[in-house]
């Protein structure tokens, strides 16, 4: 299950990720939508940070992104990690700001 931060509860779970290099990226993001992540078939897990001041919507699909269509969405600060039991998605992500321009930090772990 993703974790999503801040969050009334902080739940503690690790899971070992076997990679054997981690990318640490930005990406700008504006109330258009753009490709923040490119596809990496090498992917072994992902995390997301939203470090705008306002929301952003995340989606694997490049079409509208907004309130009511989109896969994720992260809070100010808020912080996506990436499932990683099973297959793993290695597509591209699309964001889109609510407003403003800002920047999110991921960190994708590849073997």
């Amino acid at each position: 299950m993703p974790i999503f931060n801040p969050s009334e509860s902080v739940i503690s779970t690790f899971v070992v990720i076997k990679a054997e290099n981690v990318n640490i990226g930005q990406a700008s993001v504006n109330s258009t939508v753009e490709e923040v992540i490119q596809e990496n078939h090498d992917r072994r897990g992902l995390t997301i940070t939203n470090t705008h001041s306002s929301n952003v919507y995340f989606d694997v699909y490049e079409g509208i992104l907004d309130a009511t269509n989109y896969m994720f969405m992260l809070k100010p600060n808020g912080i996506y990690e990436m499932p990683t039991a099973g297959a793993i998605y290695t597509g591209a992500f699309y964001a889109r700001a609510v407003s403003g321009n800002g920047e999110i930090i991921y960190r994708e772990f590849t073997s």
